[in-house]
């Protein structure tokens, strides 16, 4: 590309006028850089999941799959992460795939009905129950 610009100049030089010289392929690099500036705030409206629930251990599965059924129902794009894996492990995976929200239940929150929110930055935003949860959820989108 360098060659074919530098050809270019000089024989536009030596007809006299400025040479053209077509940057097609970075402007359309800049405009897709653009775009996802652009969407980075509004991808909890773009994502293919919004919130997915991990379980701490086995005895918590039935829960975390209550959880998700009803983030399900409630037209919430929702996955359970059942495995018997350490949730550190799941935590770390889930922020690696850069969801907007990591629900963790565990005795404490299956015996107050609550979850364990984290964002998709790594924010810890505490226990909430479910209600409050969903609620701020749709404050976002009707936010956007």
């Amino acid at each position: 590309m360098r060659s074919y610009a530098a050809a270019m100049a000089r024989t536009s030089s030596r007809l006299g006028r400025e040479p053209l010289v077509s940057d097609g392929g970075m402007g359309s690099l800049l405009q897709t850089a653009v775009v996802r500036a652009r969407c980075a705030e509004e991808a909890n409206l773009i994502a293919p999941e919004q919130v997915v629930v991990m379980s701490i251990t086995e005895r918590h599965a039935a829960y975390a799959q209550t959880v998700k059924e009803n983030l399900t129902k409630q037209g919430f794009r929702a996955s359970a992460d059942l495995r018997n894996e350490k949730i550190s492990y799941k935590i770390r995976e889930h922020s690696l795939q850069k969801l907007p929200y990591q629900l963790v239940v565990g005795d404490k929150e299956m015996q107050a009905e609550t979850v364990a929110v984290r964002t998709r930055s790594g924010e810890d935003l505490g226990t909430m129950s479910l209600d409050a949860f969903t609620a701020r959820l749709r404050n976002e989108a009707l936010a956007r």
